[in-house]
C-alpha cells in the first residue's frame, strides 16, 4: 500500500513537472528542439537501445545495459538542447519497460516515474549549466564538466530509486542493493562518460550520430552472449534451476550478510520413490518428472527464495533471511503441498511426494556444507519418521515409499522367470576334453578347473 501510495505521488510529480518545463519558455523550445537533426537522431538512438531486446534473438539482453545508453543519450540531448530534451528521459522510461513485453502493470510504471524524475532534475541543473549554447565551442570544458556531474547524479538516482523499489517491495534488503551499486557504476558509468561527446555531435556533427547504433547493437549482442554463457554456468539445464554453484554461491553470500537477530533457512527437498518411476518407465520420464517438480517448486517460492537443483531428485532452496521460525514450517509445508498434486506424464499419473529437510543459522561463519549437511541430516530423519508412520497404518507391515503410478491401460502380466541355461561340460582322457555345444572350447584341469574321472559330467550355469 505504501508504495503504490508513493509510487502514485511520483507520478503525479513527473506529469507536473514535465508540464512546467514544456509550458515554460525556454531558447530553444520544443518545436525549435524537434525539428533539429541532432536531435532527432537522439531520440532515435533512444528508440533503437530501448526496443533493440524485441528482436527475437535479443531478448536476453540485460535491462541495465539498454537503460545505461539510453541515458546517455537522453543527457546528452539535455546537454545539447536544453530542459526541453529531458522528455527523453521519460520516452525511455516507458520504452525499455514495455519492450520487455509481459512487464507487469507496476513495473512499467516504476521505470517511467523513475527515468522521469531523473530527466526533471537533469532539466533543472541544465539551466544553472548553460550548456546548451549552440555558440559555445565544441569540446569546452563546461560542457564535460556538467557532463561528468550529471551523469553521476544519473547513476545514484536509478540506483536509489531501484533500491527503494526493490526494498519496499520486499525482493532486496539495502546491503544487497549496496552490492549491486558497483556493477550499476561499471555499467551506466562507460556510456555516461560519453554523453558529452554525443551533445558535440548532436551539435557539430549529427551526421556522425548514426555509427553509434553499430556501436549500441555490437554492445547488446556482446551482452546477450556474456549473459547467456554466464547463465549457461549457473543453471540446470534439465530443469532451469539455478545449479549447485549457484546455490552455493547464494547461499554463502546470505550466510555472510547475516544481521544481529537474523537467521538464514535451508530447505532440502528430496523425492520420495522417484527410483521407482526411473526402473519402471525409464529416464525419459523421470526427467518429464523433475521438470514438473522444479515448475511447481518454483511457483511455490516466495520473490527472494532462490530454488536450485541440489542433484539427482533432491532440490535446495534458500529461504528469504529474516523469517521466524514458524513462518519457516509454514513455506517447508507450502513446498510439499506443491508436490501433493499427481503429476501426469502422457497415459501416466504419478503422484509423487517429497521429504524436506530444514537447516537454518544465525552465525555468519557458518560453513555453507555444513548447513547443507545439517538440512540432508533432517531430510532423512524425516523420511524415517514417514516409514514409521506407514507401518503403524498396515499394522505392522512396512510398505515401501513409493509413488502412487496409474496408467490408463492394465499392465500385461508378469512374465515367470526363465531359468539360465546349463552346460555339460565331459572330460575325456583325463586332463583335458571338449565342452559339449561349444566347438572348439576345452576344459583343462591344470588351469585351474577340478579334475573330474574320465567319462563323469558336470552341470555348470552359465
Amino acid at each position: 500500500m505504501r508504495f503504490r501510495a508513493l509510487l502514485a505521488l511520483g507520478a503525479a510529480v513527473v506529469v507536473v513537472g514535465y508540464v512546467v518545463v514544456l509550458l515554460r519558455p525556454t531558447d530553444p523550445d520544443l518545436p525549435q528542439v524537434l525539428v533539429e537533426p541532432g536531435f532527432l537522431m537522439l531520440a532515435a538512438l533512444v528508440l533503437l537501445a530501448d526496443l533493440y531486446p524485441l528482436v527475437p534473438s535479443m531478448r536476453d539482453v540485460r535491462s541495465k545495459v539498454t537503460y545505461s545508453w539510453s541515458a546517455a543519450l537522453s543527457l546528452a540531448a539535455v546537454l545539447a538542447f536544453g530542459p526541453v530534451a529531458a522528455v527523453l528521459f521519460l520516452l525511455s522510461g516507458c520504452t525499455a519497460a514495455l519492450s520487455r513485453g509481459r512487464a507487469r502493470w507496476w513495473l512499467v510504471a516504476l521505470n517511467t516515474v523513475a527515468m522521469g524524475l531523473i530527466g526533471l532534475t537533469m532539466a533543472a541543473l541544465s539551466r544553472f549549466a548553460d550548456t546548451f549554447d549552440p555558440l559555445m565551442p565544441p569540446g569546452a570544458w563546461p560542457l564535460a564538466c556538467w557532463g561528468l556531474l550529471m551523469g553521476a547524479l544519473v547513476v545514484g538516482m536509478a540506483a536509489g530509486m531501484t533500491g527503494w523499489a526493490q526494498f519496499e517491495l520486499g525482493v532486496h534488503e539495502w546491503r544487497a542493493q549496496r552490492a549491486w551499486f558497483n556493477k550499476s557504476v561499471r555499467i551506466w558509468g562507460v556510456s555516461l562518460i560519453a554523453a558529452p561527446l554525443l551533445a558535440s555531435l548532436a551539435l557539430y556533427g549529427w551526421w556522425a550520430l548514426p555509427s553509434m547504433a553499430v556501436v549500441i547493437i555490437s554492445l547488446n549482442r556482446l551482452s546477450s552472449t556474456m549473459y547467456r554463457s554466464t547463465a549457461a554456468s549457473r543453471t540446470d539445464p534439465l530443469t532451469g534451476l539455478a545449479n549447485r554453484l549457484r546455490l552455493t554461491r547464494v547461499l554463502s553470500g546470505r550466510i555472510a550478510d547475516l544481521g544481529p537477530g537474523e537467521e538464514v533457512a535451508l530447505l532440502l527437498v528430496d523425492l520420495d520413490g522417484f527410483k521407482q518411476v526411473n526402473d519402471t518407465h525409464g529416464h525419459l520420464v523421470g526427467d518429464q518428472v523433475l521438470g514438473t517438480v522444479a515448475a511447481r517448486l518454483q511457483a511455490a517460492a516466495g520473490p527472494v527464495d532462490l530454488v536450485a537443483r541440489y542433484g539427482g531428485d533432491e532440490f535446495a532452496i534458500v529461504l528469504a533471511p529474516g523469517l521466524t521460525t514458524e513462518r519457516i514450517g509454514r513455506a517447508a509445508q507450502e513446498y510439499r503441498d506443491a508436490l501433493a498434486e499427481p503429476i501426469v506424464v502422457g497415459d501416466l499419473t504419478i503422484r509423487i511426494g517429497g521429504s524436506v529437510g530444514i537447516a537454518t543459522t544465525a552465525d555468519p561463519a557458518t560453513d555453507v556444507l555444513g548447513l547443507l549437511a545439517k538440512a540432508d541430516l533432517d531430510m532423512y530423519r524425516m523420511k524415517r519418521d514417514h516409514g514409521r508412520r506407514v507401518e503403524r497404518r498396515g499394522q505392522g507391515r512396512v510398505e515401501p515409499a513409493a509413488p502412487d503410478i496409474e496408467t490408463a491401460a492394465a499392465a500385461p502380466a508378469a512374465a515367470p522367470p526363465v531359468r539360465p541355461p546349463m552346460w555339460s561340460v565331459s572330460v575325456q582322457g583325463g586332463a583335458s576334453a571338449p565342452v559339449d555345444g561349444w566347438p572348439g572350447v576345452r576344459w583343462s584341469s591344470s588351469s585351474g578347473g577340478v579334475a573330474l574321472a574320465p567319462g563323469q559330467r558336470a552341470r555348470t550355469a552359465v
